[in-house]
């Protein structure tokens, strides 16, 4: 019994030594666990401090561009302040220059007649007239006075702004000349010419500070006084023309129709240089169907065809005789297609006018 007894006993020395294995594995799972965890803090905080210290940068990176967007805002809202009285300003000076175009609008408005102011002054009367822009250079005026009829026009030259002023100040001295010379001469025929030289002298009067270079560039007008039972015009112009076109008798040789040109003195109106030209008005007879033309030379200054010519002188007449035998209220259209026709695509250089009557 002792023997079995003692074979069943467990041999505590075995269990002893197995019991401290089991320890220091233990110890050793546990300093593993605990050098792991000690890693793991480490790592975890080097990561921690990283995104710290990249955060913090981006806190300071956003707060600078805060602080140079304010400021940038700031500049701005200061700039702005600073030129409101400069937007202001500007503002007034386009109010003010709309004003002085509305207003100049309205002044040439009133300075080229209508066709309805026409119409019961001339029977047979024609008016085309085709402005290059909105502000008219050249102009022109048709009434009558008692038993006078007066027709004049103004070629100014193009893109002349001091040359425009002139023709609004001719454009009022002319119809004043030619009321006081009337009442002059007892409300008889007024010569063209006088109403010219004293419209010269009272120009030099006005520019008499002015250069000879100022007026250099030579305006045209044309000036045809006729008293309404009379069979003669009185013309008067500088650097100007007028035409006549008359049919021929038949059984003659001559052509069916003839151009009479008459030319006007080659003069600087306004020039005190030029202050004793003598001018002189021409007598032209008026026959029955005869066609009278005034113009400026708009038309033939504009460039176009196909070499890109200015319009002839011969072409021009050749287009007036073409519109002899048409009716008035119908020539305005035909000059105009012909006009549009040779201009094509150019720009248009000069006003157009050109007027007609048919005796």
């Amino acid at each position: 019994m002792d023997m079995l007894y003692e074979y069943f006993l467990p041999d505590f020395t075995i269990l002893a030594f197995i019991n401290s294995e089991i320890v220091i594995v233990l110890i050793v799972l546990l300093l593993m666990l605990i050098s792991g965890f000690g890693y793991f803090l480490l790592k975890y905080r080097s990561s921690y401090n990283k995104l710290k210290n990249e955060n913090e940068t981006l806190l300071r990176e956003q707060a600078i561009f805060q602080k140079a967007l304010s400021e940038k805002e700031s500049q701005h809202r200061r700039e702005l302040e600073d030129s409101e009285p400069i937007k202001v300003k500007y503002e007034n000076q386009q109010l003010y220059l709309n004003q002085i175009v509305s207003y100049a609008k309205r002044v040439q408005k009133l300075a080229i007649p209508s066709n309805e102011f026409i119409k019961p002054v001339l029977k047979n009367f024609f008016v085309y007239f085709e402005p290059k822009s909105m502000f008219i250079n050249d102009f022109y005026w048709i009434s009558r006075k008692k038993n006078l009829n007066i027709v004049y026009c103004c070629d100014i030259p193009a893109n002349q702004l001091n040359m425009s002023v002139m023709s609004l100040i001719i454009n009022s001295y002319i119809p004043d000349i030619i009321e006081k010379l009337m009442k002059s001469a007892n409300e008889q025929m007024v010569d063209p010419a006088e109403v010219l030289t004293i419209l010269h002298r009272n120009l030099i009067r006005i520019f008499q500070n002015a250069s000879f270079d100022t007026l250099q560039k030579r305006l045209g007008i044309s000036l045809v006084l006729w008293a309404t039972d009379s069979r003669q015009l009185l013309y008067s112009g500088i650097n100007s023309s007028v035409y006549l076109i008359r049919k021929t008798f038949p059984g003659t040789n001559r052509p069916e129709l003839e151009v009479h040109e008459f030319i006007g003195k080659s003069m600087v109106l306004g020039s005190k240089q030029l202050h004793r030209e003598k001018l002189i008005s021409q007598v032209i007879e008026i026959n029955k169907d005869d066609m009278f033309y005034i113009f400026t030379d708009g038309f033939m200054q504009q460039n176009g065809g196909s070499r890109n010519k200015k319009f002839t002188k011969v072409a021009f007449k050749q287009l007036l005789m073409k519109s002899y035998h048409l009716k008035t209220d119908l020539i305005p259209k035909m000059i105009q297609k012909a006009f549009q026709l040779w201009k094509g695509d150019n720009n248009q250089t000069d006003d157009v006018f050109i007027a007609g009557i048919k005796f």
